[in-house]
């Protein structure tokens, strides 16, 4: 009886434990990683050999980033690539009117300050080439030609920074 008793108990804080280490372990699972929060612009001064220019700061809600680009001028084959923190997100594309914008999802790795570039592969046929776009909603025309880079700060608001 006592032998008994004693492998109840026995059984039982040994389940106990087993359970304990398996819910930490779920927990530790469902944690996001840390992310990190910018403080001030990360612009690089180049990208693909070329100034960046700063055309100015835009603030958005979300890492998670909707921007649709198309040609905000005269629809005349200007090719362009789009870069950010983490790389190209749209690389070599032939910018069309308002009724065929371009989609790209994507993501920043940071809150606070980002970044997107405007890199121009062309002029099309008139010079400056020129991109509208939404990024999140929030509406931006930037340039770039074959010397400069059009470049522009992305803020994820709510950390302690702002444009302004």
């Amino acid at each position: 009886m006592k032998k008994m008793k004693i492998l109840k108990i026995t059984t039982l804080l040994m389940l106990t434990i087993f359970m304990g280490t398996m819910i930490s372990c779920e927990k530790d699972e469902d944690k996001e990683p840390e992310v990190s929060v910018n403080k001030s612009s990360t612009i690089p001064s180049t990208t693909k050999g070329r100034d960046n220019q700063n055309l100015g700061c835009i603030e958005i809600n979300s890492r998670t980033l909707t921007i649709e680009v198309w040609d905000s001028g005269a629809i005349d084959g200007d090719i362009v690539s789009i870069i950010t923190n983490t790389g190209t997100v749209l690389s070599n594309f032939t910018l069309k009117g308002p009724n065929e914008k371009k989609v790209i999802k994507a993501n920043f790795p940071a809150n606070g300050y980002n970044y997107l570039v405007l890199y121009a592969h062309n002029e099309g046929d008139y010079s400056p080439n020129t991109c509208a776009m939404t990024v999140n909603g929030v509406n931006v025309t930037m340039s770039s030609n074959l010397q400069t880079n059009g470049a522009l700060d992305v803020i994820v608001a709510g950390y302690g920074v702002s444009c302004y």
